[in-house]
């Protein structure tokens, strides 16, 4: 695709994300977000997708970094973050 010209667009890199974090894919995750930083492809959403993929790949500490650095918190966000939270044993 690259190849031929055309970038991943901000769905299809959520998608991947969300793909990485079904099957525990950090290495691939991590490329992925340094492909959208390098973009500067990072909004709301693709940062709720990165909190879910770094929490369900294991690193708790950096889904709380992304949540941290985004500007105004939604619903979505929150609830991200405590679903982070949750997975990993410290919902309470």
């Amino acid at each position: 695709m690259q190849r031929l010209g055309f970038g991943p667009d901000l769905v299809t890199l959520v998608g991947v994300l969300s793909a990485c974090s079904q099957v525990g894919s950090l290495k691939t995750g991590r490329s992925v977000h340094c492909y959208m930083l390098r973009r500067h492809v990072l909004d709301r959403v693709a940062a709720t997708a990165l909190m879910d993929m770094y929490s369900k790949c294991g690193v708790l500490a950096r889904s709380r970094e992304i949540f941290e650095k985004i500007g105004k918190k939604d619903l979505v966000c929150w609830n991200t973050m405590i679903s982070c939270y949750g997975i990993h044993g410290k919902g309470g």
